[in-house]
């Protein structure tokens, strides 16, 4: 349903996402039933990837870039802060982060890549994509950026 890449792309609120789910939900649905069963699908950030994260920021530009909302946003941000201390790890740990549901852009449209590499000045031939979704990765693919699709392991058996 298109209703999910507009909520990501921040086309469309929060209230409206809620709305349009609990079209399909029992009358009297509140807003925290759908917010706890949305959120139900996050998972943990492990304190090796930050640690390497941190080590490859040393030698290298690093940025994030989520296809997420603000829903999403919200939680995943209390779950880092309840584990590592700050709601804004990620901001930290990288140069630049890029939330699509802010960027207004989302993976794996080339658009959103180039937009990325062109903002920061980066080459796309020698910028390295990691990520855990084949679509994602044929978009950047299909952009010029070489690739990594990181599947049935983590991101630190990549790096060591």
């Amino acid at each position: 349903d298109k209703i999910f890449d507009q909520y990501e792309t921040g086309a469309i609120s929060s209230d409206e996402f809620r709305a349009y789910l609990k079209s399909f939900l029992p009358a009297g649905t509140n807003d925290a039933t759908v917010d706890n069963a949305w959120n139900a699908m996050l998972l943990d950030l492990p304190a090796e990837r930050i640690d390497l994260l941190n080590k490859l920021k040393k030698s290298y530009r690093i940025f994030l870039f989520s296809n997420t909302n603000e829903i999403h946003l919200r939680e995943f941000k209390k779950t880092i802060e309840n584990t590592f201390g700050t709601a804004d790890l990620l901001e930290e740990v990288f140069e630049k982060t890029y939330y699509s549901h802010l960027f207004g852009q989302r993976k794996p449209n080339t658009e959103a890549f180039e937009k990325v590499l062109s903002e920061n000045g980066l080459i796309a031939a020698e910028t390295l994509f990691i990520d855990d979704s084949e679509q994602h990765i044929a978009g950047a693919a299909k952009t010029g950026l070489q690739t990594h699709h990181l599947h049935g392991g983590s991101i630190v058996d990549i790096f060591g």
